[in-house]
């Protein structure tokens, strides 16, 4: 398998010089996720979701536990990609890393045409819930239960949990453990979206977004919870597609 194919293990054939939009999924999530967004937008946008270490096709491969290593190990597996007409994604913990990424990206010159973030807070917020990443056991379990993500299939399969565990863990410490990022440091247009049935992240944790970019900020709320993501994707798809319609990227 190329790198490339590691990073991008769903990715569909096209242009690198037309417009890209990469997909960073949730805590726990997998480039997989996804795939419904491969024939839900045109041609004319190479949709690259985005396959960290430690799941699905990398399950053999350690998870990363900080921030900065996500951001340099995407920065160095997907250089060819990070250039002009590109777009950043994010769900969830997805939102953080696309964040993180359009932060390097506008220090090396290079920033997103697009930040779009879902389900996730503004990221100089406090934090409203107890650290996950250091819990153990059933204490880890029983607490993400309270995210209403998790399938039932693997709350109840103990040698699926412990499959898991290092991975969701790894992704929780990512956000838990990152240091809250300054204020502004963007110039790319952010739009943040919720879902009107979200009680981790209510409209006005997704507004301070605002504060990250000195570029135009737009909040929209469509129906769903907190995995609208996986529960509402065609609801999300035609909002991604209006909003790239309306910064002229489609």
């Amino acid at each position: 398998m190329s790198e490339s194919q590691k990073w991008l293990p769903w990715t569909r054939t096209g242009d690198l010089t037309q417009p890209r939009m990469l997909l960073f999924p949730f805590a726990g999530g997998g480039a997989s996720v996804f795939r419904s967004w491969l024939d839900a937008f045109p041609a004319s946008l190479n949709i690259l979701p985005v396959q960290l270490p430690g799941r699905e096709t990398r399950i053999n491969e350690p998870a990363l536990e900080s921030l900065d290593a996500v951001i340099a190990a995407l920065v160095d597996g997907l250089r060819p990609l990070l250039g002009r007409k590109l777009v950043l994604f994010g769900g969830s913990m997805g939102a953080i890393v696309a964040h993180a990424l359009a932060l390097r990206l506008t220090q090396d010159e290079v920033p997103p045409e697009l930040l779009i973030v879902g389900a996730h807070a503004a990221p100089h917020l406090p934090r409203l819930y107890p650290a996950l990443h250091s819990l153990r056991g059933d204490a880890f379990w029983d607490a993400l239960s309270s995210y209403e993500g998790v399938p039932t299939a693997v709350h109840n399969n103990a040698e699926l949990r412990e499959l898991l565990e290092p991975m969701i863990r790894a992704d929780f410490a990512v956000v838990e453990r990152r240091a809250p990022p300054p204020v502004g440091g963007l110039n790319c247009p952010i739009a943040a979206i919720g879902g009107t049935m979200d009680r981790m992240v209510p409209p006005e944790r997704l507004q301070p977004w605002q504060e990250m970019s000195t570029g135009t900020f737009s909040q929209i709320q469509i129906p769903g919870d907190h995995f609208m993501l996986m529960r509402n994707p065609g609801v999300l798809h035609k909002t991604v597609r209006e909003l790239l319609g309306g910064y002229s990227i489609l």
